[in-house]
């Protein structure tokens, strides 16, 4: 008995550490074909029995805005003006970070109001003090120390929202980012993925999980049209009084009289006739 509990609790905490076990993954591929999705392309398959992954934290995709120009204040030492080629958007999360030259990192919302954004940075840890927005395409960045060098690196990261992470049922080397936020053509991106979790409690981890990648032209989506379908449009007869009916119907016998000097005419004088007649009489005969 002390022998089949001892076996099942190994076999349950063999289970337990497999539900709850860290699997290591590349980046081998990152791109995007349409606005709404970008595809990454993984070093191995997932092993998943759902195949559907739930969002958390450590996911995120960024647009780099380009930069046209950096430079530092004549008056002071710890501040950098920023001049951008885009134009920041209001009610959008960005992110300062620092590359070369400088050291600092802070994240900062633009809400309704861009022009002379003044934003704290409440990281104790980071070097960056605050950050104010004086327009749509330039930024003044202020440090805790001061600068020292004469060359500079630095981005400005848009945050995009994910709505959901699909793994795709037929490659599971494929997983595909649903945007939120759409993607823009030619233009950069950063997705930044360090951990990711499955339903089933499965930790993914990736080496390489910060990856830069460009869009192109997007591919248009075709749209299919449905095919029109003619009604066949049956004109409204009027009725007319059945006096007029029975003036045309003695016209056209009478006209029938005058035989035409084709057998055509005649003919097609006759069918006339006869059609009209036979309207005549089953209308009495009703």
């Amino acid at each position: 008995m002390f022998k089949k509990v001892l076996t099942s609790l190994v076999v349950l905490s063999i289970i337990i550490s497999n539900a709850y076990a860290s699997t290591n993954y590349d980046l081998t591929n990152v791109d995007s074909q349409t606005s709404s999705k970008v595809k990454a392309i993984l070093s191995s398959e997932v092993q998943t029995w759902t195949g559907l992954y739930q969002l958390n934290w450590d996911v995120k995709i960024f647009k780099d805005i380009e930069i046209s120009s950096i430079e530092t204040s004549v008056d002071d030492n710890t501040k950098l003006f920023i001049t951008l080629s885009g134009s920041l958007e209001s009610n959008t999360s960005y992110s300062f970070l620092s590359v070369y030259g400088v050291e600092g990192n802070m994240d900062f919302f633009i809400a309704n109001q861009i022009e002379w954004t003044y934003v704290d940075n409440f990281d104790e840890e980071e070097n960056v003090s605050s950050i104010i927005v004086s327009s749509p395409n330039s930024l003044e960045v202020t440090f805790k120390t001061p600068l020292t060098g004469s060359e500079f690196d630095v981005k400005i990261l848009k945050n995009l929202r994910v709505n959901s992470i699909e793994l795709n049922p037929e490659n599971k080397l494929e997983l595909n980012f649903v945007m939120q936020d759409l993607l823009e053509e030619n233009s950069n991106y950063i997705l930044m993925m360090f951990t990711l979790m499955t339903m089933e409690g499965n930790e993914l981890t990736f080496s390489n999980g910060i990856y830069d990648f460009q869009t192109t032209t997007f591919i248009e989506q075709t749209l299919v049209q449905e095919p029109v379908i003619v009604e066949e449009i049956i004109p409204e007869v009027v009725e007319d009084s059945w006096e007029t009916l029975d003036g045309e119907i003695e016209e056209v016998a009478l006209n029938a009289a005058e035989t035409p000097d084709t057998w055509a005419q005649t003919w097609v004088l006759l069918l006339m006739t006869f059609i009209l007649s036979s309207l005549y009489f089953l209308r009495k005969r009703a």
